[in-house]
């Protein structure tokens, strides 16, 4: 889905309720479920497809500028040998204007992030890695005291 993300000043709980809303929004007008036959392809797409599909994804015309991804892993461990896979290392591509990008997997009952960026538009990943952590212990909090 594209959607813009709101970065102003507000409360962790206004923002993720727009985030809410317009995700909610977006759903309702099947935009993700196209995102999700794309994504679909790579069973079977032909690589070069894949690229194709990649770059119509990633037209600088449509103004993103962060690219993020969320890909739900296995909930239970993973072997390879006989050994066990302790972590997961996502990566997001970063698409011409894009400055960031943030990858999200699941695994095993925990969540990875992976963080790309381009120095020459994001000089600070090491500020916006701090902030999301910081954004992180909020949501935790404000689940917290949902629950």
């Amino acid at each position: 889905m594209v959607l813009e993300l709101p970065t102003g000043d507000l409360t962790m709980e206004d923002r993720l309720r727009r985030i809410k809303i317009t995700t909610g929004d977006l759903k309702r007008t099947r935009q993700a479920v196209a995102a999700d036959k794309l994504a679909g392809l790579a069973d079977w797409a032909p690589p070069s497809l894949l690229v194709l599909a990649g770059r119509l994804m990633s037209n600088p015309q449509a103004g993103a500028n962060i690219n993020v991804t969320n890909i739900p892993g296995p909930q239970f461990p993973l072997y390879s040998g006989g050994a066990q896979l302790l972590e997961v290392w996502p990566f997001a591509p970063l698409y011409p204007s894009m400055g960031l990008g943030v990858a999200i997997v699941s695994y095993n009952g925990d969540a990875y992030f992976g963080l790309t960026a381009d120095p020459g538009i994001v000089p600070d990943v090491e500020e916006f890695t701090a902030c999301l952590r910081e954004a992180a212990v909020e949501c935790t909090a404000l689940a917290s005291r949902s629950a």
